[in-house]
């Protein structure tokens, strides 16, 4: 079976490959949908292999995941723990927070940022390829990686 990929679609799929070890978009898709597979928050929590930490709207992320963020050519790096984010010794239940005392810390004056869109998330952790963090907001699985728009029949009898 064949599937056609939109190029917008086959562009993402490219971005969060794992380099040497994902090398056609099949594997990307079969790696986000065994993440995916049973990602109902309480699978998730009770599974020890990706431990999670909830935001302060509900978001799950992560545990022990590095984000970093960038403004006028510097960067910040923060991480997920079971605080929120931790980002110079001080936590913060919302990335928006975090956000913003890391872009503060490099000379912004912005009390208004977007934590979701500013931070970027290392995936998978220890690869040093960075997504934004918005894409990571319906962990487990990074489900939302996948657009809404891919209407895909996966056959599994053929």
């Amino acid at each position: 079976m064949k599937i056609e990929l939109p190029d917008d679609v086959y562009r993402l799929l490219q971005e969060i490959a794992v380099p040497f070890e994902e090398p056609t978009p099949a594997d990307v898709i079969r790696r986000l949908l065994r993440q995916h597979s049973g990602a109902s928050r309480e699978a998730a929590e009770a599974n020890p292999d990706i431990p999670l930490v909830t935001m302060s709207r509900g978001e799950l992320l992560p545990l022990g995941r590095r984000i970093r963020g960038k403004f006028r050519g510097q960067m910040r790096y923060a991480e997920i723990t079971e605080e929120g984010i931790s980002f110079q010794g001080q936590s913060f239940s919302a990335p928006s927070a975090a956000a913003i005392a890391a872009a503060q810390d490099m000379g912004a004056r912005s009390q208004h940022i977007n934590g979701w869109r500013w931070w970027e998330i290392e995936e998978p952790a220890g690869s040093n390829h960075w997504l934004p963090l918005e894409r990571a907001r319906s962990y487990p699985g990074l489900p939302s990686l996948i657009p809404a728009d891919l209407n895909v029949d996966f056959d599994t009898e053929n």
